[in-house]
């Protein structure tokens, strides 16, 4: 079979589940080794899945793992009807997929302006800065239908949206904070799961900034905050008659609610509180 053609079998099975909102063990083919195998699967399923895409999401590609792929960044398109903005009044559902992968991970988001004819030079912070129209935060709903999406390496993450099944857009916040070095933690039920700062990347805010300006100006880009991925817990380690509660260093807080089922069958529901 061609390469063409296993990188469409494997995007039809993974927008097919997407579909069917329902999740599975095995990867649906030969797992891509490049990323240039992964965006082509990545490329094809965009294509099958014909929704309009927001923005594009940018994770960081573990240090020990750069030279083999050649690249620091991944990408995935964060589809419109996925993006929720956060409202005082509401508390909105983020689903994830049952019997795959779901996490949720608190971001910096960024609108890109209009952008420069070139990037071919290195950038600094100060450089990419002016090129963004607005900067938020907000909460990234990392799903997949694919249980070990996260255990196979960037390859594979990219072949599925990069992982990506929703972005909770949350208040703005200027450019002339210093937010790489605030302190983030992620909460479950009081007690914290995660911590950490965006400034602990190693190329800072900079280098995924940079890796998104290639995308059209107004487009969102989701890059790290720093709590890392919390994954959701399972419906079985939920606390009879209420959902899991979760709260990040914003001061904002969600509820996990793992023991309840959307009206999308075959979803769970993650949903933010204020």
């Amino acid at each position: 079979m061609s390469e063409q053609a296993t990188a469409e079998t494997i995007a039809q099975a993974f927008v097919a589940a997407r579909r069917a909102k329902q999740g599975f063990a095995d990867y649906p083919g030969a797992m891509p080794a490049t990323l240039a195998e992964a965006y082509a699967i990545q490329a094809e399923a965009i294509a099958l899945f014909g929704a309009p895409i927001a923005g594009w999401k940018v994770g960081r590609v573990p240090d020990g793992l750069v030279e083999r792929y050649g690249a620091n960044r991944l990408a995935g398109p964060i589809f419109a009807g996925s993006v929720v903005w956060a409202d005082a009044e509401e508390q909105p559902e983020m689903p994830v997929f049952r019997n795959g992968f779901g996490a949720a991970e608190a971001e910096y988001l960024a609108r890109l302006g209009p952008l420069p004819a070139s990037f071919d030079r290195a950038w600094t912070n100060a450089d990419v800065l002016p090129y963004i129209a607005e900067l938020r935060v907000g909460i990234e709903i990392a799903s997949s239908p694919f249980a070990g999406i996260n255990e196979h390496g960037p390859a594979v993450t990219v072949s599925d949206f990069g992982n990506n099944n929703g972005l909770l857009i949350g208040y703005g916040i200027s450019s002339e904070e210093d937010f790489l070095s605030w302190p983030v933690s992620l909460s479950i039920d009081g007690e914290v799961a995660g911590t950490g700062t965006a400034g602990e990347c190693s190329t800072g805010r900079s280098g995924r900034y940079a890796s998104c300006s290639n995308w059209r100006p107004g487009r969102v880009c989701r890059c790290r905050k720093g709590s890392g991925f919390q994954p959701a817990p399972s419906p079985a380690s939920t606390r009879s008659g209420r959902g899991r509660r979760w709260r990040h260093g914003s001061g904002r807080a969600g509820a996990w609610n793992a023991g309840s089922e959307s009206p999308d069958s075959g979803y769970d529901r993650m949903g933010l509180e204020r």
